[in-house]
């Protein structure tokens, strides 16, 4: 049971002033987000971001690093990884900032900190930085380019033990997550029209995706890839993942950058959902599984494709009958995600191509959801363990459930308005399940 998804907070390019802010010059723990709130002065805080990414220090808080550059009073110092060493000065300012979804205002807190990098030119510069990836303690980059072992079920201590794989453990070299992605990224995540404002408010049936996609998808030539079972990538495990990508874009775009723990953890309820459904099935539970899939898809599909574009599951699959007209933007950035940075994706208030941040999102979630879809041991046993829940909500509390304190990717899960998990006693449980 989700809320409707949330894209990234942008600020209008438009703007040419601060919006309005709280500032603090003295430490406030009420003006620290949920992750930061045991933060003191002079403290370090560490940047959860990948390897391979980067976070710009502004001279100026209330900017992003799209809207600052167009801004008379806004500078980005300097870019900086996960490796620089960042310390909070103890400032700290909150800003309400309009988002690029619907224009409504976000509330997004900007530390002070003192940047210093051993291994280059950068020495102690200060600067603002957004709040959102900045952790108490460190943390691992999630996505890995070592290579997959095929075959994982067998070889689980091998890989826990991060020893060689034995002689029964096939390894194949030239594939990894980042390698995977790429390969099947112009494959997914197509939008239906040229144009998005082109795309239709009404439709035949109350399955969106089946209606506007599944006939894309079902084109689409294979990429030469193998899963984590040996057995090669088939057409129904690439519509999975274009699936999949497309839920985890529309529900937690806004919280990518709180952390790659909220996407993953949806991924991992998706999984928990499909295995659900898929076990209700085999067991002659058929109604149970109406649980997560209340409609009739295409015939073949499967409960990977299902449960992510199921309608009332997942809300910004949500029609009015057949109409779209009450979540045009929920159905548009579902259809049209900012898959190709060359083509026009949805984006409420404006109509253009992506920018480097929207493009950053959808390519993170693609990683994710390649790794689920085809490598689901892998994904729940190093990257989801113990995640066994199939609710969660986005600031909106479940008082018939009960709350569950749980994390993913070895980090909890504390922004409220990005997820909360719940377990519903009430869940009938299924024999084998």
């Amino acid at each position: 049971m989700t809320t409707r998804g949330y894209f990234l907070v942008l600020l209008c390019s438009l703007a040419i002033s601060l919006p309005n802010s709280n500032a603090s010059s003295m430490p406030d723990q009420s003006a620290l987000p949920e992750q930061l709130q045991d933060l003191k002065p002079d403290q370090a805080v560490y940047l959860d971001i990948e390897a391979d990414d980067r976070r710009p220090i502004f001279s100026t808080p209330g900017f992003d690093e799209m809207s600052c550059p167009k801004a008379p009073d806004c500078k980005i110092l300097t870019y900086v990884n996960r490796d620089v060493q960042l310390t909070w000065t103890g400032r700290t300012k909150d800003f309400e900032l309009p988002n690029a979804f619907d224009g409504e205002l976000d509330e997004v807190y900007f530390l002070e900190v003192s940047a210093h990098d051993e291994n280059s030119t950068l020495n102690d510069i200060s600067g603002w930085m957004r709040a959102n990836p900045l952790k108490l303690q460190a943390y691992d980059s999630v996505f890995s380019t070592q290579p997959f072992i095929l075959g994982y079920v067998d070889c689980k201590k091998a890989l826990k033990s991060h020893k060689a794989p034995t002689k029964n453990c096939e390894v194949h070299f030239n594939q990894n997550l980042v390698d995977i992605a790429e390969q099947i990224k112009t494959k997914v995540g197509r939008c239906p029209v040229d144009n998005p404002q082109d795309l239709p408010q009404d439709f035949k049936s109350n399955i969106v995706y089946d209606e506007m996609i599944l006939p894309f998808m079902k084109k689409e030539s294979l990429p030469a890839l193998k899963k984590e079972n040996g057995l090669e990538m088939t057409l129904d495990d690439l519509i999975a993942v274009d699936a999949h990508a497309r839920e985890l874009y529309s529900e937690m775009a806004r919280c990518f950058d709180d952390g790659l723990e909220y996407p993953f953890a949806v991924e991992r309820i998706i999984l928990n959902r499909a295995n659900y459904v898929k076990t209700a099935r085999e067991t002659s539970h058929s109604d149970l599984a109406k649980i997560f899939v209340p409609s009739l898809h295409a015939q073949g599909l499967g409960p990977l494709v299902e449960v992510p574009t199921q309608p009332i599951q997942f809300s910004n699959w949500n029609l009015d009958g057949h109409s779209a007209k009450k979540n045009l933007s929920g159905i548009g950035q579902s259809l049209c995600p900012p898959s190709n940075s060359d083509k026009l994706f949805w984006q409420a208030r404006e109509l253009r191509k992506p920018n480097e941040i929207e493009t950053r999102i959808w390519q993170t979630g693609l990683k994710i959801a390649t790794e689920a879809v085809l490598f689901p041991e892998y994904f729940r046993e190093r990257h989801t363990p113990g995640l066994e829940e199939y609710f969660y909500t986005s600031g909106v509390s479940q008082p018939k459930m009960k709350l569950v304190r749980a994390q993913a990717l070895g980090r909890p899960l504390l922004k409220k308005s990005c997820m909360e998990i719940y377990r519903d006693p009430h869940l009938p449980k299924i024999s084998g399940h």
